[in-house]
């Protein structure tokens, strides 16, 4: 055989295994396309529930409505009635009580308050704030304002009624609220605009559902309702994820429905594999008889419940006594009492025992305790607040106190009561940065 007709030969099966490689290449891409495409479906969340926020009603989710419907998903529509805040809340978990699996909870505005306490529900794998408040537990919208007051805030727009509701004015519905939207659907926003009980914007966060659960968070670039600057710190405390729509209004779940569709979508599909990722850093932990419920945030942030007792435990970033010192002038600038500081370990000292500094601290308001014994007498039996501030037996600092949502069970209080124990919360926080 010639040298040329060899060489060709050669030439021929190098070309026919290049091809050969070449479509075993495209095979594994579009095997592997499939099947991250089959993952990211089965992971992917099917329930969402929309929840409106104040001077509005569910109507104004049509948008953003049809897109998730042709996409796929089951959508619900929580109409508030706006009357008050529990009532809000229990709307909400109305209708999270009918979801069949899984939802990302979603809402918009004063909404973000209501989903941050009824987000708490099982049903709620993520959570979804659309130029929203997201207050934390112990706190309230109306104060959180005040970290950056928005143009809405300084003007005149917002009006009310004699009987303590609140709505903005006709005329300047557009230029405050929607003013990304055309004049004419602005003016019938306006007139259809559902008043909102003035109350609801001052009620106390019990349990905030995104410190225990994914969020995703969409900032309105040119919101004079909420200041863009509040929704950006808002995001970044809860850590969530971001997307920012520059020059969007208040009303941008309305102007710009693909933007706020696309994040909740994005919700939808990473909520399950955020909740099993964070599962990794926590989950239930059993010592001995006792149960942990224990959470590790992104940001590091641990908090652990004892499932039978109802004692969550925050670590500190301070020793004991700086962690006490911290809490001591907290109290005093709310002017709290501090009825007692109980050192323990110095007790311990006396007797000639050792043990790691431990400090507990009784406080309260005869003003928030009275109505809570009022209708629940034996919850004196938990009053006044505490605080423990102790060091455990590797050196970490651990301020613990009960749960809010415990003592209410445990005592049977009304609803309306929980914010005058759920301010532990927020003075544990506050003492553990």
């Amino acid at each position: 055989m010639s040298d040329s007709l060899r060489l060709m030969r050669a030439v021929r099966a190098i070309s026919q295994c290049r091809w050969i490689v070449l479509l075993l290449l495209l095979v594994g891409s579009a095997l592997s396309a499939q099947t991250a495409s089959a993952q990211t479906e089965q992971h992917r969340i099917r329930n969402i529930v929309l929840v409106h926020g104040a001077w509005a009603d569910g109507s104004g989710w049509k948008g953003v409505y049809d897109i998730l419907a042709k996409d796929g998903f089951n959508v619900s529509i929580v109409q508030e009635p706006e009357t008050s805040f529990q009532e809000d809340v229990a709307a909400t978990k109305r209708v999270l009580a009918q979801q069949d699996g899984p939802c990302i909870l979603v809402a918009h505005s004063y909404g973000g308050a209501v989903i941050t306490e009824a987000g708490t529900d099982p049903s709620v794998a993520g959570l979804v704030y659309i130029a929203a408040h997201m207050p934390d537990a112990g706190e309230n919208e109306a104060d959180d304002g005040k970290r950056f007051p928005s143009d809405l805030s300084k003007s005149t727009v917002i009006k009310k009624t004699a009987d303590g509701f609140t709505y903005l004015d006709p005329a300047q519905f557009h230029e405050y609220f929607a003013a990304d939207v055309s004049a004419d659907q602005a003016a019938f926003m306006a007139r259809s605009q559902v008043m909102n009980a003035a109350n609801s914007f001052k009620a106390v966060i019990t349990t905030a559902a995104w410190r225990s659960k994914p969020s995703w968070a969409l900032i309105a670039g040119s919101d004079r309702a909420i200041s863009p600057d509040l929704e950006r710190w808002y995001a970044t405390r809860a850590n969530s994820h971001k997307a920012e729509v520059p020059g969007a209004s208040h009303a941008v779940y309305v102007s710009r429905p693909k933007e706020v569709a696309a994040l909740i979508e994005e919700a939808a599909s990473q909520a399950l594999q955020k909740a099993s990722v964070d599962a990794d850093d926590g989950g239930l932990l059993r010592v001995g008889l006792r149960s942990y419920q224990f959470t590790v945030r992104e940001s590091g942030e641990i908090s652990m419940t004892n499932q039978g007792n109802g004692i969550i435990g925050k670590p500190s970033n301070h020793s004991v006594e700086e962690t006490v010192e911290k809490l001591k002038n907290i109290l005093q600038a709310k002017g709290v009492t501090l009825f007692a500081l109980v050192d323990h370990s110095g007790e311990a000292a006396k007797v000639g025992m050792k043990m790691p500094p431990t400090k507990l601290l009784i406080f309260g308001s005869p003003k928030a305790g009275t109505p809570l014994m009022l209708a629940a007498p034996s919850i004196a039996i938990d009053l006044p607040l505490k605080i423990l501030v102790s060091e455990d037996a590797q050196g970490k600092v651990w301020i613990s106190y009960n749960s809010a949502a415990y003592l209410q069970e445990r005592h049977n209080l009304p609803a309306d009561l929980l914010q005058n124990i759920a301010v532990v919360e927020s003075l544990a926080a506050k003492a553990s940065e």
